[in-house]
């Protein structure tokens, strides 16, 4: 008996020493344990930190990234215009009963076009139908003015943009989409010539076109006239004024046409011939865009 006694007490003794050192090694483990989970922390704010100053580089060259691909796809789109025959037919002085008959011609040729409208002629229905009808074909429809009245919109600056504030407002308010792209009444030169004129100081021009700049509005002139706003132009002979103007841009470094007509109805009488001679020359049809490409005569 004395001799079990020994051995249950030595026994015990050798438990004891067992699982003393067991919970040494879990207390060593745990301190282990809790300096890893530390140092991996440490780490990860580190990774946390690297990680917030790239996302603040890719937020600082994000805008620089769409500049340069703004600029990238502007300049590969005149690059096109330099070899590819293309023709922009512009509108001028619609909507009305015309602009339906012109929207028919179009459609049965699959021509999109860009439309310079005078907004106080939204008076009636065929105008309204014919300004739906243009933005649901997919035409571009710009401004031309709200009252095209040159002694009126030349005088100032403030007179220029509260005609033209009131075209956008309507034509914005019955298509949904705020047009982008402008015509000046006239022209460029001719617009500065009319604010001399009527304003008194050609300084009124600089201040219009500056104004555009600001918006981010694009104006556009033309380099094909086709004349057919001149009551003595037939039909034949506005085909002619575009088939020569045409042919003569072919020899310059874009090989576009940007032909100027109007909602008249010699203008309906020639557009079919026209668009016909136009793709006998081998021309495609463009409609303009807001930072594509465009044509100023000042």
């Amino acid at each position: 008996m004395k001799i079990l006694c020994l051995v249950i007490t030595f026994l015990g003794l050798l438990l004891a020493v067992v699982f003393g050192f067991a919970g040494i090694n879990q207390k060593d483990a745990a301190k282990k344990y809790l300096a890893d989970a530390e140092n991996l922390a440490e780490i990860q704010k580190g990774y946390e930190a690297e990680i917030g100053e790239l996302e603040q580089k890719i937020a600082e060259l994000s805008p620089e990234k769409e500049t340069l691909t703004v600029k990238k796809e502007y300049l590969e789109e005149m690059a096109r215009y330099r070899t590819e025959k293309t023709a922009f037919l512009t509108f001028d002085d619609g909507p009305s009963t015309n602009t339906l008959k012109i929207l028919d011609i179009l459609k049965q040729y699959d021509i999109k076009a860009t439309f310079f409208v005078v907004a106080s002629k939204l008076d009636n229905l065929a105008s309204l139908q014919a300004l739906q009808r243009m933005a649901d074909e997919g035409h571009t429809i710009a401004i031309h003015a709200y009252n095209h009245v040159y002694s009126d919109l030349y005088q100032s600056k403030d007179a220029f943009f509260a005609d033209f504030d009131k075209a956008s407002a309507l034509i914005e308010e019955k298509t949904g989409k705020k047009p982008e792209i402008a015509r000046l009444p006239g022209g460029t030169y001719s617009a500065w010539q009319f604010c001399q004129q009527y304003g008194g100081d050609g300084a009124i021009f600089d201040e219009i076109m500056d104004e555009f700049e600001k918006r981010n509005i694009m104006v556009a002139d033309w380099n094909v006239d086709s004349e057919d706003w001149n009551s003595a132009t037939t039909a034949a002979a506005a085909t002619e004024n575009i088939v020569s103007g045409a042919r003569k841009r072919l020899s310059g470094e874009y090989k576009t046409a940007l032909i100027l007509m109007h909602d008249f109805s010699n203008t309906i009488a020639s557009l079919e011939n026209t668009i016909g001679r136009l793709k006998g020359m081998g021309f495609s049809f463009e409609t303009l865009h807001n930072g594509g490409y465009y044509y100023r005569q000042k």
